[in-house]
């Protein structure tokens, strides 16, 4: 049974994998639940022994903390350091690319304009300094999971509390369960390769906590609208890894968010 590490295993793409494949592979997953410490020195306690790395870990964009973007691409570089054995797997973002309405296909230019998509597109960087890697350009992953932005916005939902969420960054929502499916699919079977991971969606994080607020019958939600001076449009196509697996992102409107709420 093949070995697989998966950090981080608490944010959305990360749990729904550790979950979905338990009985097909021997899984290890890692999670920053903990803080950032407790997840380095679990790393460090582990031996070169997997076959593959799956490095899920990232400081998100609609992060406060951006001091801590850097981790972007030094976490992979500690992963490249330590797991010398094992196939790499980076989940990079769509922000790499430049901001246009056009959608962004892997042989399109990566000119990050913010410095969380500099720090991701550092990161694949890292990842392709191994002899063996796979690097896909997430949307935003969502779904069931310990905790990230879309837990974020059902406890606002359930509670009326306040929530900031951006309005001048459009993205990809992304179903972790598509996501989890994509990269099993796709790890063993494809080398040294990139691939966008995202649905046809797209929209702010406002307009995606209403989406959410709307499926579940919430008229009173709370959500504060943050407004830049600067937009930025990241659509993606992932055409290329839909025609290798001949499969479909799901889109919210086919989503029954209320299986997230149990």
């Amino acid at each position: 049974m093949e070995r697989i590490l998966v950090l981080d295993a608490s944010e959305s793409l990360g749990f729904r994998f550790s979950k979905d494949y338990t009985d097909k592979y021997e899984i290890m997953p890692l999670s920053s639940e903990h803080g950032l410490y407790s997840l380095l020195k679990s790393i460090e306690n582990l031996n070169d022994d997997f076959d593959f790395v799956i490095n899920n870990f990232e400081i998100s964009y609609y992060n406060r903390n951006t001091d801590l973007f850097d981790l972007n691409f030094k976490m992979q570089d500690i992963i490249n350091e330590k797991f010398r054995s094992a196939k790499k797997i980076y989940i990079s973002t769509q922000m790499v690319y430049s901001s246009s309405g056009d959608k962004k296909s892997e042989s399109d230019k990566t000119e990050p304009e913010t410095y969380y998509g500099r720090t991701k597109l550092m990161g694949e960087a890292e990842a392709k300094k191994d002899n063996d890697y796979i690097i896909f350009r997430s949307g935003l992953i969502y779904g069931k999971c310990i905790k990230n932005i879309y837990t974020d916005i059902l406890v606002s939902l359930r509670g009326r509390t306040p929530l900031k969420l951006d309005n001048s960054i459009r993205i990809n929502p992304t179903l972790n369960r598509d996501a989890s499916m994509a990269v099993e699919a796709i790890i063993k079977y494809s080398d040294n390769d990139i691939y966008n991971l995202a649905s046809p969606d797209n929209m702010t994080l406002y307009d995606f906590g209403r989406n959410i607020a709307g499926a579940l019958n919430v008229d009173n939600y709370n959500f504060i609208k943050i407004n830049s001076s600067n937009c930025y449009n990241y659509d993606v196509s992932s055409e290329k890894i839909e025609k290798t697996l001949n499969f479909k992102f799901s889109t919210l409107n086919l989503m029954n968010f209320m299986t997230f709420l149990r």
